[in-house]
C-alpha cells in the first residue's frame, strides 16, 4: 500500500481488514462520494472517495484506488494507493470546478 507516511505491507485477510477499520470504524457523517470498477487484464481496477468526520465535528475526504487480484475466496492481493485524509474545505478547493480549466506546463 502506497500512504502518505510510505509504503506499507499487509499480508492476510485479517491484517487487511484491521487496517481498513482503523482507517474508518471511527467514522461518522459516512458519505460515499465516487466509486468505480474496472477490469485490467485479470486484475480489477477500484476507486472510492469518502467524505466523513472521524472527530464529530470537521469532514474530511479521502480517495483511494486500488487494484486488486480475487479468486473463489475473495481478494488475495491489493496494491492500494491512499490520498490521504483532507479536510473538505482543501480538497474541494483543489479540485477544478464549474467546468475550469486545468493548466499544466507544455
Amino acid at each position: 500500500m502506497l500512504l502518505p507516511p510510505g509504503p506499507e505491507v499487509r499480508s492476510g485477510r485479517e491484517e487487511i481488514a484491521r487496517r481498513f477499520e482503523g482507517w474508518f470504524s471511527r467514522a461518522s457523517d459516512f458519505e460515499v462520494l465516487d466509486s468505480h470498477r474496472a477490469q485490467v487484464g485479470l486484475r480489477n481496477r477500484l476507486s472510492w472517495r469518502f467524505r466523513m468526520s472521524r472527530d464529530g465535528q470537521s469532514h474530511e475526504v479521502v480517495e483511494q484506488v486500488a487494484f486488486v487480484t480475487s479468486g473463489p475466496d475473495g481478494i488475495s492481493e491489493i496494491d492500494l494507493l491512499c490520498s490521504g485524509f483532507q479536510r473538505e474545505e482543501e480538497a474541494v478547493a483543489s479540485c477544478p470546478v464549474d467546468g475550469a480549466v486545468s493548466r499544466s506546463a507544455r
